[in-house]
């Protein structure tokens, strides 16, 4: 048996062998090389390119959260088609903390938490969620939204030590505002790797075989050959212009944002004795994974805003024109329903 290994190993180590081998790994190299360029050309011909003009850079790397607004900082962000047909040109002011800046009032605090739809966007300054909210309310708002941010953000933000200094208030409210596209993020899929660069740093939490959440770094350091092989899968034409995403969801997802949003709430109401709320976006209330999240939050006695929009129909009314986020008159409307709803005793 010895022997005929050693002989097996000689003929696959013998010259022709390793012609053969090379010459398919060639053969491989170049199908690869002609498909791509087919679906690269593909892509171009079917696509409508967005264009990013201004001094746009407001997000820098941050060891905890992976992403963290620039403190300090006034920036435009101007995006147009490649036709020059402008999408939006607005101004972003982060105050010392790299948050959505607003005026404070002398209220409890109200904490936003969530990503581009809570941060703002595409909208002004004066046009955000926040900003809205404080022409309503009494409440001293904190908005901790950014752009690619999912629900591990918001357990990833309260878990940090100097989270608490930021604010130096208890009592009022915190508001995480979830839209299902943050599932994705929670997992760290195919498609948080097509659509951010960065998206390996993202937080990484997995739950153990007794359910217990855990963080695990963030999805580079945590599982780094699975990321690995979804950030060359991103950068696939193929994989782009058949819109391939990676794993297929399934239910436990749900559940592991919900058992993020069931650890936040309980950090938060220990540290800063206030009331946790999730609100469902009303761009996405129908969606069926955030039915099926909604479903566990209930279960749970876990407080939920949810507002509808009046027709259906009539969504791109509440969309920035060219762009997928909420727009100026829906961050108005949405502040109207909430004002009231979190607590009547601080409206104006």
């Amino acid at each position: 048996k010895i022997n005929a290994f050693l002989r097996k190993i000689r003929e696959l180590c013998s010259k022709k062998s390793i012609q053969n081998v090379l010459l398919l790994i060639i053969i491989i190299i170049l199908m690869i090389t002609i498909i791509e360029t087919t679906f690269y050309f593909l892509n171009k011909e079917g696509e409508t390119q967005r264009i990013i003009r201004g001094s746009h850079k407001y997000v820098q790397f941050d060891q905890e959260l992976g992403s963290k607004g620039i403190p300090n900082i006034t920036t435009n962000r101007a995006i147009y088609f490649s036709n020059e047909t402008i999408i939006y040109n607005v101004t972003y002011t982060l105050d010392e903390y790299g948050r959505r800046k607003n005026e404070h009032a002398e209220g409890p605090p109200l904490i936003l938490f969530g990503g581009s739809y809570t941060f703002g966007e595409g909208v002004e300054d004066n046009e955000t969620l926040n900003h809205r909210l404080t022409e309503l309310t009494n409440y001293d708002i904190y908005n901790y939204g950014l752009p690619g941010c999912g629900t591990q953000h918001l357990l990833a933000h309260l878990e940090r030590e100097g989270f608490y200094s930021e604010i130096n208030k208890t009592g009022g409210k915190a508001i995480y505002i979830f839209i299902p596209n943050h599932i994705r993020r929670v997992i760290g899929n195919l498609y948080i790797h097509k659509k951010w660069y960065a998206g390996w740093t993202f937080p990484y939490y997995k739950l153990d075989k007794n359910l217990k959440l855990e963080r695990k770094g963030n999805f580079k350091t945590g599982r780094p050959i699975t990321t690995t092989i979804y950030q060359i899968l991103a950068r696939s034409q193929l994989i782009k212009y058949y819109d391939i995403d990676l794993p297929k969801h399934k239910e436990k997802h749900t559940y592991l944002t919900y058992k993020i949003i069931e650890k936040s709430k309980k950090i938060y109401e220990e540290k800063f004795d206030g009331t946790f709320y999730v609100l469902i976006h009303p761009l996405h209330n129908k969606d069926r994974n955030t039915l099926k999240l909604k479903e566990l939050l209930q279960e749970n006695n876990i407080k939920i805003l949810e507002y509808n929009i009046t027709n259906k129909n009539n969504y791109k009314e509440y969309r920035i024109k060219g762009d997928f986020h909420p727009n100026n008159k829906l961050n108005k409307e949405l502040a109207e329903k909430i004002a009231p709803d979190i607590n009547t005793k601080w409206i104006k």
